[in-house]
């Protein structure tokens, strides 16, 4: 037997009521060609990513609820250690006083936060007020490295960093966050980049310039390098594991680089992970007097 169409105004998901007010009746609601994503909601198709669980959720969610913590980062595309990225439940904040609200697979938090749109059109909390929430459950680390993002695409600086921190000075995770702070950037260009300035500073090497253009002797442009220590004309670069496929590429910005009086050094995730002595070695030869 044929389904019957649902009304196209439902879209890809749909809750329960919304689908009842236009009509459907609760036995085409059981048809095994919709998924039920969350209790009271459902869709067309699979909610397999982010944003299409998110919006399924939307359907059943109150007003002023935004999406926030892991999910908020994850919205706005800022890195998150893996055991995050991957996880299952969505967190939502509803305002402080709200009526509680229970789903499966939802952690909901209360409080008053910034709030805006992502880039996916959901309701969300603000860069910096995501960066907080996530210092609950963020190393230090893990927490520079979701500044230096936020300020390298733009969408915060250090100072809406400061003022989100000062904003909620009870909230959970301050001691972590009041760390992480003073050792954002906004030149990081990726996590990979990150780590690497914060293990060149527990070695005690000179702070480098980030992500900065250099020319050769005649002015014109050479590159743009991940780390240089301008007077001493020493460059670092970070290859992670996307430099794999443009080795060729890299070796010869190398030895143009070099070609132009400045000396060239490499980092690699295995050099972040340890053994790192020989690099720490020659850095400290080229840098320090």
């Amino acid at each position: 037997m044929r389904r019957r169409p649902l009304p196209r105004e439902l879209g890809e998901a749909f809750s329960r009521a919304q689908a009842m007010d236009a009509g459907v009746r609760p036995k085409r609601l059981e048809a095994g060609d919709l998924t039920r994503p969350f209790r009271g909601v459902r869709a067309t198709s699979p909610a397999v990513d982010l944003e299409s669980r998110a919006r399924a959720l939307l359907t059943v969610l109150p007003d002023r609820a935004v999406f926030s913590h892991a999910s908020a980062a994850l919205l706005w595309g800022i890195p998150l250690p893996r055991r995050l990225e991957s996880g299952e439940d969505l967190h939502i904040t509803l305002p402080a006083g709200a009526s509680t609200f229970v789903r499966g697979g939802v952690v909901v938090h209360y409080g008053d936060r910034d709030t805006t749109k992502c880039p996916a059109g959901l309701s969300v909390t603000a860069p910096g007020a995501t960066w907080c929430d996530l210092s609950a459950g963020m190393a230090v680390a893990d927490l520079v490295i979701a500044g230096d993002d936020l300020c390298f695409r733009s969408l915060t600086d250090r100072a809406g960093l400061q003022a989100a921190l000062v904003a909620h000075p009870g909230r959970r995770g301050r001691v972590a966050a009041r760390s992480a702070l003073p050792l954002i950037r906004d030149g990081s260009a990726s996590p990979g980049e990150t780590r690497t300035r914060l293990l060149l500073g527990r070695w005690g090497l000179p702070e480098p310039e980030l992500n900065v253009d250099v020319f050769d002797r005649s002015g014109g442009w050479l590159a743009r390098v991940d780390f240089l220590w301008r007077a001493h004309n020493v460059v670092a670069e970070y290859y992670g594991a996307v430099h794999e496929k443009s080795w060729g590429r890299d070796l010869t910005r190398a030895a143009q680089l070099e070609d132009a009086g400045y000396r060239v050094v490499v980092i690699t995730a295995r050099d972040l992970r340890g053994g790192a002595g020989e690099l720490r070695a020659r850095l400290g030869r080229l840098i320090v007097p």
